[in-house]
């Protein structure tokens, strides 16, 4: 078993499955790995829980890229919505134009309640769905990346 706490594996593992989450897991690092439902036009992302020693991780990917000629844009566009957000933020690679959503949490206790779970998974969503159209915009319709945030705070 990895460097990982294995009271909040047990306790994202029993989360997963009392919200009938199907996941795949790999004990060696101590991964959740599943499909998350967006109610947008990206339709869904894909997601990890890492655990930690003190805390987990979240990491949902979009299911499209970045081209190198659209990075100022959507790099504009998800530092624009990071500075709205509390909880988790954006991220995109410069080797390969991957986006993505993190948030996470440290954990004082040695366990992790099912309410926190729900916050975490719950944001990533949220933000997915309130920003994602946004970012297809900037990627697919060369949308200005400040206006198109104005405009989702205006909403």
């Amino acid at each position: 078993m990895g460097d990982y706490s294995s009271k909040l594996y047990a306790d994202v593992k029993r989360y997963l499955k009392k919200e009938n989450v199907d996941f795949e897991e790999d004990k060696k690092d101590g991964d959740f790995r599943f499909t998350l439902g967006i109610e947008n036009k990206i339709e869904s992302v894909e997601s990890i829980i890492t655990i930690l020693d003190d805390g987990i991780s979240f990491l949902s990917v979009a299911p499209f890229r970045a081209e190198p000629k659209l990075y100022a844009a959507v790099v504009q566009y998800i530092t624009r919505a990071n500075f709205i957000m509390s909880g988790c933020n954006f991220i995109m690679s410069y080797d390969d134009g991957r986006i993505m959503l993190r948030s996470g949490t440290f954990c004082s206790y040695e366990t992790i309640s099912h309410e926190c779970l729900d916050d975490i998974v719950g944001f990533t969503e949220v933000y997915w769905k309130m920003y994602g159209n946004g970012l297809l915009k900037v990627l697919f319709e060369n949308a200005n990346p400040k206006e198109t945030i104005e405009k989702i705070k205006n909403k």
